[in-house]
């Protein structure tokens, strides 16, 4: 086994060439970068970080830096072969910058402060009660009275009962402290609890550690039949987030559960566009008028098939199948081959409507979901391109291209941090120059500016007509 020794420097870029490890983006010429230097036996593998990205090593050549400060760390194994500590002031630049990382206890604290608040506002409350002034057993006027009263009720429970809360009104995580349980359960008590992700339709919703509950994000769900993890690029302010009622504090019944679980199956439907409820009775209607064939005889599929197109497309209802109708009836008629008996009419009808959802639903969803990401999005404006990236990428993972599915993924949360619209003048600069931004290549941006112009994406298009 070969020794490895682990080294480091400090000093100004020598072009703009070098890639920072952390964030990816390039390091501009004289900027400041750490370069880290692993030597192998004869081989020596260089990796360099903004300042402001390095992180101080837990462990340096098998000793601990448990203990040490930014300044002796960087006196004792960051080495100055430019002499830049001769200057004071570079020399507080780069501690500053090493130090400016908050600590991973610092969401542990943001929670801390947190509920330290809601008590401090319910010792209040009954201050004012032992007073004869409004008592906190009346209904909270604000926010924070609310999650006072609820601090009041989930604090003084255990681990495992906060948990226990937690699992009966689903989707919860219910690992991390008791602090972080506890104000799940008092998010959950005071506005409701989370429903699905808006944007992709599987995912869970969670609260966000670092912000202590007032950021949800989705985190995105794992593809049975890709065997791989979906990401979601879902953020938004815990106000925005889709929710649903009650919250149970106490064991719901079996019945409870039971509505709880439609309830949420039947939120996914609406997001992806699918009827909830089945067919609608138009459709109904029209299925059982229809002449329809006895469909075990093989010969008798190929009518029921033109005849289950034919109300499928030619009313005011109109189930969203594939353009192309010799596609379209391909997927209706590969229905009759998987039966092992006759199918109805109305058998037939329920399935296809499960398969492909109603047009007018997919269109009314596409809408909302669009609305969920412009609330999420740093710049409003940008929801539409966000949201083409979104299809693109999940596109990508369903023809089996998880690769590209995740760049296209970086590119959609990559505009959804942007502060500013996207314009087909400026798109271009998002991939060069001064106003690079990180995941955005010349590529990605050329398919911003082909939608910005055309209000469609030729790639996009060739996924959906693969996928269909």
């Amino acid at each position: 086994m070969s020794n490895k020794a682990v080294s480091y420097h400090v000093e100004p870029s020598k072009s703009s060439r070098s890639k920072c490890k952390k964030c990816k983006e390039k390091i501009e010429d004289g900027v400041l970068r750490i370069a880290q230097s692993i030597q192998d036996g004869d081989k020596a593998l260089i990796s360099y970080q903004h300042t402001k990205c390095f992180s101080m090593p837990r462990i340096i050549n098998g000793s601990s830096t448990k203990g040490m400060s930014v300044p002796d760390f960087v006196e004792e194994h960051v080495a100055d072969p430019h002499g830049l500590y001769d200057d004071e002031d570079k020399l507080a630049e780069i501690i500053a910058d090493i130090e400016s990382k908050a600590p991973k206890s610092e969401k542990s604290s943001i929670i801390s402060e947190k509920l330290a608040t809601y008590k401090r506002t319910l010792d209040q409350m009954e201050d004012e009660d032992d007073e004869g002034k409004p008592s906190a057993s009346k209904k909270a006027k604000t926010d924070l009275e609310e999650k006072a009263r609820a601090y009041a009720v989930y604090n003084p429970m255990k681990i495992a009962e906060l948990q226990d809360v937690l699992r009966w009104n689903l989707g919860y995580g219910t690992s991390g402290k008791k602090e972080v349980l506890l104000m799940r359960c008092i998010d959950g008590h005071v506005n409701g609890r989370l429903a699905r992700c808006p944007v992709c339709s599987q995912g869970k919703l969670g609260l966000s550690d670092e912000d202590a509950g007032d950021t949800i994000k989705c985190a995105g769900y794992w593809d049975e039949d890709l065997n791989t993890k979906i990401t979601c690029t879902y953020v938004v302010p815990s106000g925005s987030a889709p929710r649903l009622k009650p919250w149970y504090s106490e064991e719901p019944t079996e019945e409870q559960k039971e509505e709880m679980n439609e309830s949420t199956e039947k939120q996914k439907a609406i997001a992806t566009g699918k009827s909830p409820d089945g067919p609608p009775s138009e459709l109904i209607e029209a299925a059982e008028k229809l002449d329809w064939p006895d469909t075990s005889d093989p010969s008798q599929r190929k009518k029921a098939c033109e005849l289950m197109y034919e109300i499928c497309t030619s009313g005011s209802v109109k189930i969203d199948l594939p353009e192309d109708q010799k596609k379209a009836k391909q997927k209706i008629f590969g229905l009759f081959s998987t039966a092992s008996g006759a199918l109805s009419a109305t058998d037939v009808l329920k399935t296809v409507v499960k398969e492909f959802g109603i047009a007018s639903f997919k269109a009314e969803a596409k809408a909302k979901q669009k609305e969920a990401l412009a609330a999420g999005c740093n710049c409003a404006a940008n929801a539409a391109v966000l949201q083409a990236f979104q299809e693109l990428s999940e596109l990508y993972f369903k023809t089996g291209n998880a690769n590209a599915g995740l760049s296209a993924r970086k590119v959609a949360a990559a505009i959804q941090g942007l502060d500013f619209e996207i314009t087909v003048k400026n798109v271009m600069g998002l991939s060069k120059g001064p106003n690079k931004v990180a995941n955005i290549g010349k590529s990605s941006a050329d398919k911003i500016k082909e939608f910005l112009s055309t209000g469609n994406m030729q790639k996009l298009e060739e996924k959906r007509m693969l996928a269909a």
